[in-house]
């Protein structure tokens, strides 16, 4: 029989034991968190994205090498075939071109359907009505098979115009420019011989405009969008684009034409503090849709973006 003196050293002799138990077991969950927290938190995966996505999404850099055209006056004829794919405003567009060319004395090129053209030869704009009204996507989607498709040496240029209809106050901004920019990048990567034109998409004419400097047109950058608005939607659209494209100088941008006042001078509505381009109400004839005048000038504008894309 052990002595009370034994029985309690054999006690503390197990409780000590337990002790060191638990500190190694504390100094090796210790040392497998110092080597392995580094690798988890150092991954090379994706990042979780964020729960809203902000605005300026876009990068700043050319998507291309190609070099930056500088666009100057319409004044030389036609001298590439050009693929423009339209909806309403690309035959606004096409109404305007020969009266572009005749205004600037200069030979009216031929305008044709892009199912004709493949039996012409030279300089030509083919135009080709594809998709739906209001679904951009079945029309970003035609483009591509227009392209993919095309006989070589057919199209020199090509360049697809959204729709008034195609970003409206329900369109989700940022998913419908991931596409648009999946879309141009998938072409450009299959197509190295074909120079494309981005575009913005187009604004309706306003109540209640004014007139403002163009500097003061900056993009509307986290802000709210109200359902009554379909211009401010296409405002945020429009930055996303042109925050991708500008550097690349083959931006198209439709809004800012249309909103042209004079040289320095736009019209424009403020929404939280912010300008956005509305359409110049003399360019158009229902507010949408591009007259004469409105039909001349944006026509203009794109045959000289194309002169100067075709030299670069």
């Amino acid at each position: 029989m052990s002595s009370p003196d034994e029985g309690g050293g054999a006690k503390r002799s197990r409780i000590g034991l337990v002790y060191g138990l638990v500190a190694g077991a504390i100094a090796v969950l210790t040392i497998i968190g110092v080597l392995l927290i580094p690798m988890l938190t150092s991954r090379t995966g994706p990042a979780v994205p964020a729960t809203t996505a902000p605005m300026s999404k876009g990068s700043t850099q050319p998507s291309t090498a190609r070099p930056v055209p500088t666009p100057s006056p319409l004044n030389a004829n036609l001298d590439s075939r050009v693929l423009l794919v339209y909806q309403t405003l690309g035959a606004d567009v096409m109404r305007g071109i020969p009266a572009a060319f005749k205004a600037a004395r200069l030979k009216e090129p031929t305008v044709t359907s892009w199912k004709k053209s493949k039996s012409l030869s030279g300089p030509l704009v083919a135009t080709a009505k594809v998709g739906r009204p209001g679904d951009p996507v079945s029309k970003m989607r035609a483009f591509a098979g227009l392209v993919n498709g095309a006989p070589r040496n057919s199209v020199d240029i090509a360049v697809m115009t959204f729709d008034y209809r195609d970003v409206t106050a329900d369109t989700n901004i940022l998913d419908l420019f991931d596409i648009y920019t999946d879309t141009m990048t998938s072409l450009e990567s299959a197509n190295p011989d074909v120079i494309f034109l981005y575009a913005t998409a187009p604004v309706s004419t306003s109540n209640s405009w004014r007139q403002v400097d163009r500097s003061s047109v900056k993009g509307l950058t986290d802000v709210s969008q109200p359902v009554w608005q379909d211009n401010i939607a296409r405002e945020r659209f429009n930055t996303l684009v042109r925050q991708e494209y500008s550097a690349t100088g083959r931006l198209f941008d439709v809004a800012s034409v249309q909103a042209t006042l004079s040289a320095d001078r736009v019209s424009a509505k403020e929404h939280e503090s912010q300008w956005y381009f509305v359409m110049n109400p003399n360019l158009s004839k229902d507010g949408s849709r591009l007259n004469d005048v409105g039909s001349l000038r944006v026509a203009r504008s794109m045959m000289e973006l194309v002169a100067a894309a075709a030299k670069a």
